[in-house]
């Protein structure tokens, strides 16, 4: 049996590693060495936006995590929609909406990635417009991905309710319009 052993240097603080969807700037892991953080686009860096390898080998923070924000229009010609937390568990009693806004005369795809909901309780209702009565394309609950989804104008409108227990992984979906 072999061992093998990772020795960390005196005057290091080890590397912290790069939260999910975040990217790290920096590669130095010694003492008075920088790492800075950001978030991949349509995501919010909650944390520190840097933090410095101090002389007793910590770092001066934890790193940051990059949340999805609930509430987010979307005006890129593709792109993708998580649920809070995604894939660790979208919290409880939320209300999100996200708008998918392309241009007009365009219709709006959508491709269920990864799909799952408390089922019965937590819903994702899609919209074929931007206001709270638009017509419903589909509502969605449970773990079954839901099949493609094709707007009949250029604006989606995604509303996801979370009621007050338990929680589903979430889901991923990406959008593109044509």
């Amino acid at each position: 049996m072999e061992l093998v052993a990772m020795e960390i240097e005196k005057e290091s603080c080890g590397d912290p590693g790069t939260p999910l969807y975040g990217i790290r700037e920096g590669d130095g892991f010694s003492n008075h060495d920088v790492l800075r953080f950001e978030c991949q686009f349509g995501f919010e860096l909650i944390g520190e936006k840097s933090i410095v390898c101090q002389e007793n080998n910590q770092w001066s923070a934890n790193i940051p995590i990059c949340i999805f924000p609930c509430l987010s229009n979307f005006t890129a010609p593709m792109g993708t929609v998580l649920s809070p937390d995604y894939p660790e568990g979208y919290g409880n009693n939320l209300n999100c909406i996200w708008t998918i806004i392309s241009d007009p005369g365009s219709r709006i795809h959508l491709s269920f990635n990864d799909f799952d909901l408390e089922s019965q309780f937590d819903f994702l209702a899609i919209k074929d417009g931007d206001s709270v009565d638009s017509p419903i394309l589909g509502t969605f609950t449970g773990a079954e991905v839901p099949s493609h989804l094709t707007s009949n104008s250029h604006i989606l409108r995604l509303e996801f309710q979370a009621d007050h227990s338990m929680s589903g992984r979430g889901f991923n979906i990406t959008y593109n319009s044509e």
